[in-house]
């Protein structure tokens, strides 16, 4: 099996991100401000250049598929191979995420009146869905999973810790999803964006804390 973790799947992601962007550039009018959210009375309350908005999404994937191209010619192959089932579609997640902001910037930009932050908000909801699942099967002995000093001491302690955060980032997804479908203010998504990701970690460690103190 090659080394390199950046498959076709990836550079067809990559391929519709810049071919959006592409498409933006040749539609959108540079002198026109692109509306990202909407308050409560329908007016536009964030106005980006649509330069700049459409940028963002293609350089940070250029830069994360190189991160984790570059990455991998790094890591020896027996470990890469073992890291393998989680970290293409950890990558695979990361593009999907940009192919679905782009596309809602797109339809902004053409005139709906999608929110930006809940494009994201549904995005990052299947990604965290992803990750619960991953997680739940990820090896001990590879670079992938939860990382941390107390997650590693034996096998037990391991698959204890990535079942709770496995389920706990699912429960997370749900929620995120939901919120997104009912919460109209932006500022309550951006929240629940750091605490979707931290709280599962948590839950896990706390676990970990109480069956040590039990045992």
């Amino acid at each position: 099996m090659a080394k390199s973790i950046i498959t076709r799947f990836h550079v067809l992601l990559l391929g519709v991100i810049i071919a959006i962007t592409g498409t933006a550039a040749y539609k959108v009018p540079v002198d026109e401000g692109l509306a990202m959210h909407w308050d409560a009375h329908g007016q536009p309350d964030w106005i980006w250049p649509p330069e700049i908005a459409f940028a963002v999404v293609p350089v940070i994937a250029v830069v994360v598929a190189m991160a984790f191209g570059f990455g991998a010619l790094l890591v020896p192959k027996n470990r890469l191979e073992m890291a393998r089932h989680v970290v293409e579609p950890a990558l695979s997640a990361v593009l999907a995420l940009g192919v679905c902001i782009q596309f809602g910037l797109l339809m902004i930009a053409n005139g709906s009146d999608f929110d930006i932050i809940r494009i994201l908000a549904f995005a990052v909801a299947a990604g965290l869905l992803l990750l619960g699942i991953l997680l739940r099967e990820a090896e001990r002995h590879t670079y992938a999973g939860l990382r941390l000093p107390w997650a590693m001491p034996d096998d037990g302690v391991w698959r204890r810790t990535h079942m709770i955060a496995g389920w706990a980032y699912v429960v997370a997804a749900i929620a995120l999803g939901t919120l997104a479908w009912l919460q109209p203010f932006p500022s309550t998504l951006i929240i629940a964006f750091p605490l979707a990701l931290a709280v599962p970690v948590l839950l896990a460690r706390l676990a970990s804390l109480t069956a040590r103190s039990a045992s």
